[in-house]
């Protein structure tokens, strides 16, 4: 779930936005059995045109931050 990732800011911010996303439905998590495989698939409002713009958002003010815009 986070490759190539070199610090724990990096893997706390992953986790968090994984919590995030299935809080608002945006993916589903899983785990069939104890100390088994966690399963991240798409939620119910993985394709919710409000959830796509806010994330599009997101990814223009990161760009703008970076320069990338």
């Amino acid at each position: 779930i986070v490759p190539n990732k070199k610090d724990k800011y990096d893997i706390i911010v992953s986790f968090a936005s994984i919590l995030e996303m299935a809080k608002e439905r945006v993916i589903k998590i899983e785990q069939k059995h104890s100390y088994g495989s966690i399963e991240l698939t798409a939620g119910e409002r993985a394709m919710d045109d409000a959830i796509l713009e806010k994330y599009q958002t997101v990814d223009a003010i990161e760009a703008a931050e970076k320069g990338e815009a």
